[in-house]
């Protein structure tokens, strides 16, 4: 979906996301979305998160804040570790200019891998005053068990 803007997998995608909406999303004043950069961006001719966030937002009534997280430059994540994304996040995800105060607050982003991301704008988002914050991820990589590997 993201590298070759096959379309019908992110309608897939939010088809299955709607069946299976999180307990308190009544609660929800508003969803944020996890920026790309912007030469990503271009590069993908889209924002998956961006583009899952707004059909939640229309499915759901719920208000999509675009101005609450900014992307600036920083290295591609797929390769880095925990530790590595969020330095590489403190470099390139900065707080926006929402108005936040008092609300509870939905990340909404395709995949999940260590958490650094969510973690990061998570505390942004609290910054500009979101009481609480919560996510809500289409696919989560699972993590490698290291004790069962073979040389």
């Amino acid at each position: 979906m993201k590298d070759k803007r096959q379309f019908i997998w992110a309608e897939k995608i939010v088809q299955l996301m709607q069946q299976n909406p999180p307990a308190l999303l009544n609660k929800v004043d508003q969803i944020v979305f996890i920026p790309s950069h912007p030469l990503r961006r271009f590069q993908r001719g889209f924002n998956p998160a961006e583009w899952i966030a707004r059909e939640l937002s229309r499915a759901f009534a719920i208000p999509l804040a675009t101005n609450a997280l900014i992307k600036g430059s920083g290295k591609d994540q797929r390769q880095l570790n925990r530790q590595q994304r969020r330095v590489n996040l403190q470099n390139s995800l900065r707080k926006g200019s929402a108005q936040l105060t008092g609300q509870h607050i939905l990340i909404i982003d395709d995949v999940m891998t260590t958490g650094a991301t969510l973690d990061v704008a998570a505390s942004l988002l609290k910054q500009q005053g979101a009481h609480l914050v919560g996510a809500w991820v289409f696919a989560r990589t699972p993590k490698y068990d290291f004790s069962n590997s073979r040389p």
